[in-house]
């Protein structure tokens, strides 16, 4: 049509007349006809009006494959997308390269008051859209809500002209026995139709590997992959759309197991602290290789454990310069309460004192402490101290507090008031 407008020469005579025919249809929005009524040989030759007038007018098939796919995109009901206008809006008056439109839309079962919405189309941005094609193996347009709007309203720019419609799906109707060309909108009974024309079974036929189409669905796909509530809130989202849902339920039981195997993983490596009992510090004293050996460490540095020569305050450090919050060869910049649950930490007998009077600090300071306070800072060293404390007998346990000096009881004060930290 365009050529035929601009009287391309390179037109056949074929092309030339199709060209006419458009012209005229898209002017008057019907073709030539005879004195009785039935359309021009012309016509019958380029196919008749239902192909001519497809060529330049959604059908309803075509409308119903629109509305399912921007159900699908944007998670807004079927019927709502049927009736959205063509008017739309740009945000602050942005009309160069738009990246999001503003369409009114109306769901009267929310009630007169709250019924008028605003839906927001986003664009995709190019660099986006082209990650999420780079495996596939044909690219795909319409993945912008936006995109596809604009495209739609651009389809049916001449049906809604000669309609005098205001509607987005301003449609071709050649449906027989209707009194106007033009209609708008569709409904369910067109994505029956159109699911049988492409071979989708009806619902009491449909099986897992051959689903029917159901528009809600495909909504409540939508719904269900961004997890994020539209046109309705957070509670109604969570409640009605995701909480009664099979496929949501598996996942968050995915999601919940994942993180309770990550939260034993993490209390396992916090109690795995070893501890040097009494009798084995005597036994490695008169035999360090092999004790070396058994503890999987170098025997010059099993013996500065034994010597006290890499004590923390609460534990000793196999080595400093290989801490897991510091780059290696660095030294650990970690808070000391994080030694008790570091892969470096070993537990000695001399360190009882100091532990069980930090064990009994965190005690005392937990009823004056904000719970999450408490449990943020204090819960994995308590912890790995009742871990370590119970290596130990009773006998030395008394022991231990017998040999609590005032300067010690000092070092706990200030490493729980966090007093090292500062430093």
């Amino acid at each position: 049509m365009a050529r035929w407008r601009r009287s391309d020469g390179q037109l056949s005579r074929e092309e030339a007349e199709l060209g006419a025919l458009l012209d005229m249809f898209d002017r008057t929005g019907d073709l030539p006809r005879q004195r009785s009524g039935d359309y021009t040989g012309a016509v019958l030759r380029a196919g008749g009006f239902r192909q001519i007038s497809g060529w330049l007018c959604l059908t309803k098939s075509e409308a119903t494959a629109f509305c399912l796919l921007l159900t699908a995109l944007t998670q807004e009901n079927f019927g709502t997308i049927a009736n959205w206008p063509a008017a739309h809006f740009h945000p602050e008056g942005a009309q160069e390269d738009p990246r999001v439109l503003l369409v009114e839309e109306s769901k009267p079962r929310r009630g007169p008051e709250r019924e008028h919405m605003i839906a927001a189309l986003e664009h995709l941005p190019d660099d986006v859209a082209h990650l999420l094609g780079a495996e596939a193996d044909e690219p795909r347009l319409m993945r912008s809500p936006l995109r596809l709007y604009l495209l739609l309203l651009s389809l049916t720019e001449l049906p809604r002209r000669h309609g005098k419609s205001s509607g987005a799906f301003a449609l071709l109707n050649l449906a027989s026995g209707r009194s106007s060309r033009w209609c708008v909108g569709v409904r369910d009974s067109d994505v029956l139709r159109w699911a049988r024309s492409h071979g989708f079974p009806a619902a009491r036929h449909a099986t897992p590997g051959r689903p029917g189409v159901d528009t809600g669905r495909i909504r409540q796909t939508a719904l269900e992959r961004r997890q994020h509530p539209v046109a309705h809130s957070r509670r109604t989202h969570n409640d009605i759309y995701l909480k009664g849902s099979r496929t949501v339920q598996a996942d968050s039981r995915r999601v919940v197991g994942a993180a309770l195997r990550q939260e034993v993983a993490k209390a396992r490596v916090f109690q795995a602290v070893p501890v040097f009992t009494a009798d084995f510090v005597a036994w490695a004293r008169e035999h360090l290789a092999e004790a070396a050996a058994q503890t999987g460490l170098e025997p010059r540095a099993l013996k500065d454990l034994l010597d006290a020569q890499r004590d923390t305050p609460t534990v000793a450090c196999v080595d400093h310069l290989a801490s897991p919050v510091s780059e290696p060869g660095q030294p650990c910049t970690a808070s000391i309460l994080q030694c008790l649950t570091c892969e470096n930490a070993r537990a000695l007998p001399h360190h009882l004192p100091v532990q069980l009077a930090v064990h009994d600090g965190i005690l005392q300071r937990r009823p004056h402490l904000d719970p999450p306070v408490w449990q943020a800072r204090f819960h994995a060293p308590f912890q790995q101290l009742e871990e370590i404390i119970d290596h130990f007998t009773d006998a030395e346990h008394r022991q231990a507090r017998q040999d609590l000096t005032a300067e010690k009881q000092r070092l706990v004060d200030d490493l729980l008031d966090g007093r090292w930290d500062l430093r």
